[in-house]
Formats: C-alpha cells, structure tokens, sequence
C-alpha cells in the first residue's frame, strides 16, 4: 500500500512542479509572458585616454562617453571618424581635414580648432604642448608657433614630458619608434619597430618612466615594454607568471651604444593562442593589462610592475575580478586613482592600484518591475498550464489505449506503457 501512495503523491506533485517551474525561470531575462525589449549593442572603443573614453555602439551613431565618475549617452548626427585623437585629461583631441579639433566628451562632434595642419594623422597631447603626425613628418606645436621636428610617414605620437621628448612611431623611411627631443630636435633613443606592431592602430603609452608599445588589432605578445633609463626592453606580456629567471632573463633585448642609441626588442616563437586587448597606465610605472583569448572564457587583467632592474623583466600579478564581470573588454578609461574597464554601457569595472577590483552596476528599476509582474502572471500561467497538461494528456493517452494489444503482442513492455498511458501520460512535460 506504501508505494502506491508513494506514487500518487509523486504524480500529483509533477503537474504542480512544472507549472511553477515558470516562476523560477521568470527571474532571468528573457523568460515569463513579460519578454525582454531592450537589447545591449556591443560596444567598439573608438579612443580612450587619461580621463575617459569613447565607445562607439556597434552598427550606430550612438556612443557611450565613459569616465571614470560615469558613464553618458551621446548621439552624433553624423559621421565622425576619430582615428589618429587622443584623449587628455577628458578633453578629446580628434582630427581634421584643416587640423586638430578640442572637444568635450559629451559633445565629440563640436569643439574648436586649435591647430591648422593640413592632412594630420595623428595627434598627441600633453598640457600646452602638441605634437602632429602629417603627411611628410610630424610637427611640434606650442601656441601660435609650429615646427617640423621629424621627417617621415609617422604611424602614431606621443609627448613625453617627463623627457622632453616625443616618441614617434614611424613607417617611412624606417619602421623605427624614435625618441625625439622636443627642445633641439635631437634624435636620443630608436627602437626597431617589429613587423608584427607595424599597424595603424599601434600606440606609445608612457607609465612614469616605463613606456609600453602596443596594438590593439594585433597580439599583445608582439607588445614592448621599454625601460630606457635602464636601457632595457622586454616583452610586454610573455614569458607568462610562474617561468623560471632564466627564460624571463632570455626574454631581454639588447641595448647598442651608438648614435642613435638602440634599443633592440627580444625576439621569440610566436604565440600558438595570441591574446587580445588593451593597455593602460598605472601608478608608480604600472601597467594594467586587459586581454581575451581563447584559453579563457573571459578577459583576464595583469598588473605590470615597474621596471627594477635591467637584467629581469618586471613582476606580473593578476587582481581578482568579480565573479559578476562578464569579462567582456569594450575598452578602458584611466585615472591617477584607478583604470575603469568597460563591459557595456552599464557595467564597468574599477580597477584599484593595490589590486582591488570594483563592478558597478547600477540599478535596473525596468528589470525589477518586470521580474515583479512576470512572477505575479506566473501563477495563473501555472494553472492553465496543468489543466491543459492534465487534459491533452488523458485525451492522447485514451487515444494510445486501443493499440495497446497489438503493441503488446510486438513488444511487451512498450504496450504496458500504451494500456496505461492515460495515468502517465499527463505528468509529462512537452
């Protein structure tokens, strides 16, 4: 008598067990009557820098103004094309036909003019002073007054106060980066550049005395790490944590006294599953590094230490992000206090100096009232839904009585099942 009791209740159980399974699955987006509307469009970082970024909504004008207090929604009527600008201080510097543009964040496509020169390319910014990649050199530009301080086709430009100095990528007539002093025009420190950051997207983030070079559409393991007071120059990412001093000791260029000074990158295998990513600077000569691969299921983040040494390429260790953070890299913003990583227009992660990691996200009143209604509309959903399980399921089970000799006859299981279908068969789940 026990087991058949025991059966009864487990039948029962089931049509009430499925129809309030609704209610639970109604807390996630997308689930219960009340469907989700509004869709998140993958965000592109189109600059960034030291006060904010820009971030482009993937097949729109729309862009997300991200700064280290927030985030803000700006709308461009027409097409802007920010390649080669640079944000300073959450001023951005974009360019022009006629020269350089300063404009505010929440209003990319406005601003002034600040610089005329023609057929600029890239800009980088430093207080007052200005520096130019254009067609046939780069130019130095303070005030009213500009010169040409380099000759060549320059891929990117950054000023280095710290130096005095201006570090520029070049293409033509040499794939060089060279250190350019801003006072005399004198030629103080050239890198090769390899052929794997010879891209349009290559950039010079400069780290109290630690410069890195890098580009975001090709391998972070093809990325620099520069020491020039040290005179010395590592892979920015590779060897990974946890080699041994001998391999990261190999993973060291070579510095040739000459003029100019060289700085000679290390060469070594190419990476069989290249990351991706960004790099942004830190205090005390950090670097925080914020990439996706194919070994992880989603970003991972390094902090890059400050060079202490010639002989040993800095110390790399890995913050702890929430478990919450997508690990999704649409881009970073930086500030003296901390890098802002942005997953999506709502979610950005604050990444502290000391390792400390912050997820902010911030109330979705929307999603709250429609999680409330989905599940108030869930137990009346719940309840058709058994009358409807209970009486489709005795109606085809009656159905599947009258073959159940013949089922029988050919297997003899399968027709016990047919004979009592119209018991069982209500409790199953379609």
């Amino acid at each position: 008598m026990r087991p058949v009791v025991a059966a009864s209740l487990l039948l029962g159980a089931a049509p009430l067990l499925q129809g309030c399974c609704l209610g639970a699955v109604s807390r996630f987006d997308g689930e219960g009557p009340i469907k989700r509307i509004e869709e998140r469009k993958p965000l592109d970082e189109a600059v960034s820098g030291e006060g904010g970024a820009l971030l482009r909504e993937r097949g729109t004008r729309q862009f997300v103004a991200l700064t280290p207090s927030g985030v803000a929604r700006v709308e461009v009527g027409t097409s802007l094309d920010l390649a080669g600008a640079q944000i300073e201080k959450g001023v951005l510097y974009r360019l022009t036909k006629e020269g350089v543009v300063r404009a505010p964040l929440d209003d990319p496509a406005g601003g002034e003019t600040i610089a005329h020169v023609p057929s600029a390319r890239a800009v980088g910014v430093a207080g007052d002073t200005l520096v130019v990649a254009c067609q046939g050199g780069v130019v130095l530009v303070r005030g009213a007054s500009s010169r040409t301080i380099w000759q060549g086709e320059a891929l990117a430009v950054t000023v280095d106060l710290r130096r005095k100095a201006a570090w520029i990528v070049g293409r033509e007539p040499l794939a060089v980066v060279d250190v350019v002093g801003l006072e005399d025009d004198e030629l103080l420190l050239r890198i090769p550049l390899p052929d794997a950051l010879a891209s349009p997207n290559v950039r010079v983030t400069l780290s109290g005395s630690n410069v890195a070079i890098w580009a975001h559409d090709r391998p972070l393991e093809e990325a620099l790490l520069v020491a020039p007071e040290r005179r010395a120059i590592w892979g920015l990412v590779e060897p990974e944590a946890g080699s041994s001093r001998d391999a990261l000791a190999a993973a060291t260029g070579r510095f040739v006294e000459g003029s100019p000074p060289l700085l000679v990158a290390p060469s070594g295998p190419a990476a069989k599953t290249p990351s991706f990513g960004r790099v942004a600077p830190g205090k005390d000569g950090r670097f925080l590094v914020a990439s996706v691969s194919q070994n992880h299921s989603r970003g991972q983040l390094a902090w890059i230490s400050a060079a202490a040494t010639n002989e040993f390429k800095p110390t790399r260790a890995s913050p702890a992000a929430p478990e919450k953070w997508t690990g999704v890299i649409a881009g970073v913003a930086w500030s003296e206090d901390e890098v802002v990583v942005a997953a999506d227009a709502e979610h950005n992660l604050h990444v502290k100096p000391d390792g400390a990691c912050e997820l902010e996200t911030p109330f979705d009143l929307g999603r709250s009232v429609r999680h409330g209604v989905n599940d108030v509309l869930n137990a009346p959903v719940a309840v058709v839904e058994i009358g409807l399980s209970l009486a489709g399921g005795v109606f085809f089970g009656s159905l599947a009585v009258p073959f159940s000799p013949l089922v029988f006859f050919l297997e003899p299981k399968a027709g016990l099942l047919c004979l009592v279908a119209p018991v069982w068969l209500p409790f199953v789940r379609f």
